[in-house]
């Protein structure tokens, strides 16, 4: 039986929490990243601010994005949840249905 691999939609917006650093970024189609920024600041200072820096050099606004890929862990249990947070409220204000990719930064 043939297996079935699911690809994210792009542009699809890229966030680790999982260490004392914080990166996003935008992926484009064929794997090109459009923007990625890392910095040495952990989630909670970082993220909202980043994902912003990186959306604007992409030509992008949040509602463009059509997947969402982040890092499950293992790694900061605060950095992982607050990139749940932030996606799962991205989610919800979304015009359009967008698709949710989950990595484990061990694999």
């Amino acid at each position: 039986m043939p297996v079935s691999i699911e690809v994210p939609a792009y542009p699809a917006l890229v966030i680790d929490g999982s260490s004392s650093g914080f990166f996003s970024g935008v992926l484009g189609s064929d794997g090109i990243w459009l923007s990625a920024k890392k910095v040495t600041e952990p989630a909670l200072e970082s993220l909202f601010k980043t994902v912003d820096e990186i959306l604007k050099p992409a030509g992008l606004e949040l509602d463009a994005i059509q997947s969402f890929i982040y890092c499950e862990g293992p790694g900061s249990v605060l950095g992982l949840r607050l990139c749940a947070m932030a996606i799962e409220t991205w989610i919800r204000i979304q015009p359009n249905p967008v698709q949710l990719f989950a990595y484990n930064s061990l694999q």
